[in-house]
C-alpha cells in the first residue's frame, strides 16, 4: 500500500505574493499608531518582509528602517529583529491591533482593491493537480488568519482546508494537527515554508521541511537551510515534489 502523505504550505510567500498588500496595510496602521508618515520606500520594505512572521512585526522592520535609512536590513539576522522587537512592546502590541483591524477593513470594505494587492504564485498553482494525485491532502499552514486565507483561496477558485493565526504561531502546532487528523506519521507530512525560522518550528514535530527560494528569504538563512538538511526547493521543482 502506497504511503499516505499530505502537503502542507505556508501561504504568504509561499502559496500567495501578498508583499504589496503588507505594505499598503503596514503603512495605514503605522500612522493610526501614532507615527509620522513613513519615508522609506517600498524597495527597503519589500527587502526586509522575510525577518517578518506576523503582522505586528511590521512595525518593528519599520521602526528599523526609519531609525536607519542606510541600514542593510537584508544582512539583519532573526536574533536581532526579534531583539528589536522587544524595544518597544506597548507600542508594537497597539501597532499590531491596528494592522489586524485595517486588513479586516480592506477585506470587508475595499474587496476588490484588496485583492488586487495581491496574487497566487503561478508556480504553485500549475502544480496543484500533480499534488493532489500524490498527496491525501493540500493545505494551507499559516499565521494570516483564516478568514482573510479562505477569501482569496475561494477567489481563484481553490477548495484548500486552512490552518491559520487562530490555532497559533508556531508551525509545530500547525503540524501536529495535519499529523493527527490525517493518521500520518510526521515524516509523511511535507512542508513548505519561506522562513526558516517557521521551518525549526515545524521541525519539532518530525516533519520534512522544504524552503521556498521564490518567497520572502536571504541568502544567509537559504544557506543556514541547507547546512540543517532542509530542502532548497525552487519553482520549476515544485512539478515533482513528492515523487521521491
Amino acid at each position: 500500500m502506497a504511503e499516505r502523505r499530505v502537503l502542507a504550505l505556508d501561504f504568504d510567500g509561499v502559496f500567495w505574493n501578498s508583499v504589496r498588500e503588507c505594505y499598503e496595510v503596514a503603512l495605514e496602521a503605522w500612522e493610526e499608531a501614532g507615527m509620522p508618515p513613513f519615508a522609506q520606500p517600498y524597495e527597503r520594505f519589500r527587502d526586509g518582509r522575510w525577518l517578518v512572521r506576523a503582522g505586528r512585526d511590521f512595525g518593528t522592520l519599520m521602526r528599523l528602517l526609519e531609525a536607519d535609512p542606510q541600514l542593510d536590513i537584508l544582512e539583519y539576522t532573526p536574533e536581532q529583529f526579534a531583539e528589536a522587537g522587544r524595544q518597544h512592546p506597548e507600542w508594537l502590541k497597539r501597532y499590531g491591533e491596528c494592522f489586524g483591524r485595517i486588513r479586516s477593513q480592506y477585506r470587508l470594505e475595499r474587496e476588490a482593491y484588496w485583492r488586487s494587492l495581491q496574487q497566487p504564485f503561478q508556480a504553485v498553482l500549475d502544480a496543484l493537480p500533480a499534488w493532489r494525485e500524490r498527496f491525501v491532502e493540500v493545505a494551507v499552514a499559516t499565521t494570516k488568519d483564516s478568514e482573510s486565507t479562505r477569501a482569496l483561496l475561494d477567489q481563484a477558485g481553490l477548495d484548500i482546508p486552512v490552518y491559520g493565526l487562530e490555532v497559533g504561531t508556531d508551525k509545530s502546532r500547525h503540524m501536529q494537527l495535519l499529523i493527527d487528523k490525517y493518521e500520518v506519521e510526521p515524516h509523511s507530512v511535507y512542508f513548505i515554508d519561506d522562513l526558516l525560522i517557521n521551518l525549526l518550528d515545524a521541525s519539532k514535530a518530525g516533519v520534512r521541511g522544504h524552503l521556498a527560494l521564490w518567497g520572502y528569504n536571504n541568502e544567509a538563512s537559504r544557506k543556514k537551510a541547507q547546512e540543517l538538511g532542509f530542502v532548497l526547493l525552487a519553482e520549476e521543482d515544485l512539478p515533482f515534489l513528492g515523487t521521491d
